[in-house]
């Protein structure tokens, strides 16, 4: 009796983790069916760098450009492919000719137009992930001038006060202060990373008063962040990008008031920006909750709350978060996913193909998701442990019946 109840035990067993480290390695292969993608679609051999849309006006984006470069280097980090590392390397060699002389990163190579402080953002963590995993000073030493330029030309200096500028250029001095909540969410989430890496003071002290500062979009009465200042409209790539960056916040704080700040932001999500048939949300509703038109479910926004609930697993251990990413990223693999090329969709169940944005986040959360997904001890392990814990409960057993006096 005890050998078959053994045997089943070993056979679920065998059979779940076999199950988990078949989806696990989907997850990778299609993560670099993305990449792959890319390459054969996006990249330029010629001048280096990817275009943000082939088949159309051809323009590389400094922050695409750093965005493709973080997915190499997080496929690098979690498989140790080589290619990964030296692709990633070769886009940051391309990423260096946007470099403006007086500091700061143009939007497109050799164009003198206004710095954006989320682009600046993003190019800042392509520089970050590429010191992580390269330990090249040089990398160091642009991210460290890069943040020094943010700080500098794109946060309400002096003070304590954590405005930002959304924009400035430095030709005739112009700019306009932060327009929406993602230019407050994306250097705050830059700067905690930074601070991560670094350990520098500044950083996280500019993080935090940045985050703050972004509230006033926060409508108290009716919940939800305003767009804009005064607009009614709510987006829900404004809200997972805040989801990120009070989960970072929490990860180098451990604040529980960042915590709960993200997982508020992730229930008004769920409650309010969801279609609760389909579980997939919405590009922006009204302040009352009503859809704005057209109904759009955008895929990148999609991709984001992926990364945020996989973020939430990482520094909370709760499954309920594993659960639901991986929910949401088998179903857009499922409606947003074309496996036979690689590519995402710019929508979820249809539109068209999505640009160099959407292809990248969608790799960078394939990558998340392979990274993270745990599929236990090997089954051979298991049987052996589950083998010697059955012989010592045999052997106790026969122990004890031998001493047992009646």
């Amino acid at each position: 009796m005890r050998g078959s109840h053994l045997l089943v035990i070993c056979l679920l067993l065998m059979s779940q983790s076999n199950l988990e480290r078949e989806r696990r390695s989907e997850y990778a292969h299609d993560g670099r069916s993305v990449l792959s993608f890319l390459d054969r679609e996006f990249w330029d051999p010629e001048g280096g760098g990817f275009y943000s849309n082939p088949y159309g006006k051809l323009v590389k984006l400094c922050h695409e450009q750093s965005m493709v470069a973080i997915a190499h280097f997080s496929m690098y980090n979690v498989t140790g492919e080589k290619r990964c590392l030296d692709r990633g390397e070769a886009i940051m060699d391309h990423l260096a000719v946007y470099h403006a002389p007086g500091g700061g990163c143009q939007r497109v190579a050799g164009d003198p137009g206004p710095f954006h402080i989320d682009e600046q953002s993003l190019v800042i963590r392509a520089y970050l992930h590429a010191f992580r995993n390269t330990g090249n000073e040089k990398y160091r030493e642009a991210y460290l001038d890069l943040i020094d330029f943010v700080i500098s030309n794109l946060t309400m200096i002096p003070g304590d006060v954590g405005d930002v500028r959304s924009w400035f250029n430095p030709g005739n001095g112009n700019w306009s202060g932060g327009e929406s909540p993602v230019d407050y969410f994306e250097p705050s989430m830059t700067l905690f990373q930074a601070y991560k890496l670094e350990g520098n003071q500044t950083y996280l002290d500019a993080g935090k008063r940045i985050l703050a500062t972004s509230r006033k979009f926060w409508d108290e009465n009716n919940y939800g962040y305003s767009h804009a200042m005064g607009d009614h409209l709510r987006y829900s790539r404004d809200h997972v990008t805040a989801a990120l960056a009070y989960l970072s916040a929490y990860d180098v704080t451990n604040r529980k008031d960042y915590l709960q700040r993200a997982t508020d932001i992730l229930f008004y999500m769920v409650s309010r920006m969801g279609d609760q048939v389909s579980q997939t949300f919405y590009e922006a509703i009204s302040r009352d909750g009503d859809v704005n038109e057209p109904p759009r479910k955008l895929t990148v926004d999609h991709l984001l709350l992926v990364q945020a609930y996989f973020y939430a697993h990482r520094v909370t251990l709760e499954d309920k978060y594993l659960k639901q990413g991986r929910s949401l990223l088998d179903f857009l693999l499922e409606r947003g996913f074309d496996k036979s090329v690689g590519s995402f969709t710019d929508q979820v169940g249809g539109g068209v193909m999505g640009d160099l944005e959407v292809q990248a986040q969608g790799s960078i959360t394939l990558v998340s998701a392979y990274g993270i997904l745990t599929v236990g001890p090997s089954p051979v392990i298991a049987i052996v442990v589950i083998t010697v814990l059955v012989a010592l409960v045999v052997f106790i057993g026969v122990l004890f019946r031998r001493s047992w006096p009646y």
